[in-house]
C-alpha cells in the first residue's frame, strides 16, 4: 500500500472529513481517480497507486494537491526531470551569456590593442618626421657656415684692401710710403731683378 503522507494537519483538520472516505483525484487533463482518504493519517491509500503508477511519477517529482470541492482534489505534478532540464537550459544560457560577455571583452581588448598600435604607429610617424626635420635644419645651418665664412673672409680681404688705399692715401699726404705699399714695392723689384739675372745668364750662355 503507497500512502500520501505528510497533507497539512491543519488544512486536513479545517477542510476535509473527519471521517476516512473517497476521495477523487483529478489529473490536469481532467481524467479522474477513487482514492481513499485516512482523516486518522491524514492522507491517501488506496488508489494512489494507480495514479502514481498511471503519470510515471518519479522520486523528487513534485505534487500539488488544489481542493475544488469538499471530496475532489486537482492534481498539479511538477516532474524532476522537467525542473532539471530547466536548470539545465539556465545554466546554458548563463553559459551563453558568459560566453558572450568573454567574446564582448575580448573585442574590446583587441580594440584598444589596435588603438594602441595605431597611437604607437602615429608617434613613431610623428618622431621619423621630427628627426627628417632636424636633419633638414643641420644639412641647412652646415650649407650656411661655409658661406658665412666665405663672406667674412670677402670682407676682411675687402677691409685689408681699403686699408691698404687709405694707408697709400695717407703716407702721399705726408710724402712716406705706406709700408704695406713699400712691401709690394720691394717684392715687385726683387721680381724683376731676378727676371733681369735669368736674361743675362741666357746670353751668357749663347
Amino acid at each position: 500500500m503507497i500512502l500520501v503522507q505528510g497533507l497539512p494537519l491543519k488544512f486536513c483538520k479545517k477542510h476535509l472529513p473527519r471521517d476516512d472516505g473517497t476521495m477523487i483525484l483529478e489529473d490536469e487533463n481532467g481524467e479522474e481517480w477513487e482514492s481513499v482518504y485516512l482523516a486518522h493519517r491524514t492522507g491517501l491509500s488506496g488508489g494512489w497507486r494507480g495514479f502514481a503508477i498511471d503519470h510515471h511519477l518519479e522520486d523528487g517529482d513534485a505534487i500539488i494537491f488544489e481542493l475544488i470541492k469538499p471530496t475532489r482534489f486537482k492534481v498539479h505534478i511538477i516532474r524532476v526531470s522537467e525542473v532539471m532540464s530547466e536548470d539545465d537550459n539556465k545554466e546554458n544560457a548563463m553559459g551563453l551569456k558568459a560566453g558572450q560577455k568573454r567574446k564582448s571583452l575580448e573585442k574590446k581588448n583587441r580594440k584598444d590593442d589596435n588603438k594602441e598600435n595605431a597611437m604607437k604607429l602615429k608617434a613613431g610617424q610623428k618622431r621619423k618626421s621630427l628627426e627628417k626635420k632636424n636633419r633638414k635644419d643641420d644639412n641647412k645651418e652646415n650649407a650656411m657656415q661655409p658661406k658665412a665664412g666665405q663672406k667674412r673672409k670677402s670682407f676682411e680681404k675687402k677691409k685689408s684692401g681699403e686699408e691698404l688705399k687709405t694707408g697709400s692715401k695717407t703716407a702721399q699726404k705726408e710724402g712716406k710710403t705706406h709700408p704695406l705699399a713699400k712691401k709690394r714695392k720691394n717684392r715687385k723689384e726683387l721680381a724683376a731683378t731676378n727676371k733681369s739675372r735669368g736674361n743675362l745668364k741666357s746670353v751668357n750662355r749663347k
